[in-house]
C-alpha cells in the first residue's frame, strides 16, 4: 500500500501546487477563512436516531467567514436543532438547498453560509432522492464577486476490513470503480 501511495503522490506532484497553497504573512491580510464540513445530518456518531446539539453549536460558533456544509440538516421547530437559526444569529446570510428526500422534518440537504452579502445562488446539479448535489453562491467580497461551490457526491463507502495484501487492494479498487461509475 505504501508503494501505491508513493506512486500516486509522484504522479500527482505537478498538480500539488494548484491544490495546496502556502500563504506568506502579507497574504494573510487578504485571506478568507472557509469551513467545508460534512455534518452527517448532525447525527451522533454510530447513532443515527440521535442528534448532536454539540456539533450544531460548534458549527454555529466557528468563526469562518464562509461555511459550506454537506449532509446538512436543520429543524426550525426545535431551537437546539435549528442549525440555520443559530448560524444566522451570528450574522451570516445563507443559501440552503433542500434535497428531495423522504425526511422533511429536518430539511436535509446542503448549505452555504456567508458573512459577505450573497448576490446570487443556485443549483448546479442534484441527484433526485439523495442529498448529493452541487450548489453555488456568488458573494460580494470587498466589491468583487466571488463564486463559492459546495459539492456533495455519492460516497465510495470504503470501510476498514480485515483483508490484507492483494485482497485489500482489490477491495479498494472495486469500491473506487463503483464510486466513479455512480458519479458519472
Amino acid at each position: 500500500m505504501a508503494t501505491l501511495s508513493l506512486l500516486a503522490l509522484l504522479i500527482g506532484w505537478p498538480f500539488l501546487h494548484s491544490t495546496i497553497l502556502f500563504n506568506s504573512k502579507k497574504d494573510k491580510d487578504n485571506s478568507i477563512q472557509v469551513l467545508s464540513f460534512n455534518a452527517k445530518f448532525f447525527r451522533q456518531p454510530k447513532t443515527y436516531s440521535k442528534f448532536s446539539t454539540e456539533m450544531i453549536q460548534w458549527v454555529a460558533h466557528d468563526s469562518s467567514a464562509i461555511k459550506c456544509l454537506q449532509e446538512y440538516s436543520t429543524n426550525p421547530k426545535w431551537a437546539p436543532l435549528d442549525a440555520t437559526g443559530q448560524i444566522k444569529q451570528k450574522g451570516y446570510q445563507s443559501y440552503i438547498f433542500q434535497a428531495d428526500v423522504v425526511d422533511r422534518d429536518h430539511n436535509p440537504g446542503m448549505a452555504i453560509f456567508s458573512k459577505f452579502p450573497i448576490l446570487d445562488s443556485g443549483i448546479v446539479f442534484e441527484a433526485k432522492g439523495t442529498p448529493n448535489a452541487a450548489i453555488f453562491a456568488d458573494l460580494n467580497v470587498n466589491g468583487k464577486t466571488i463564486r463559492v461551490y459546495n459539492v456533495h457526491l455519492a460516497s465510495m463507502n470504503l470501510e476498514l476490513r480485515e483483508n490484507t495484501g492483494l485482497a485489500k487492494i482489490w477491495y479498494v479498487i472495486k469500491r473506487l470503480k463503483f464510486g466513479a461509475i455512480k458519479k458519472k
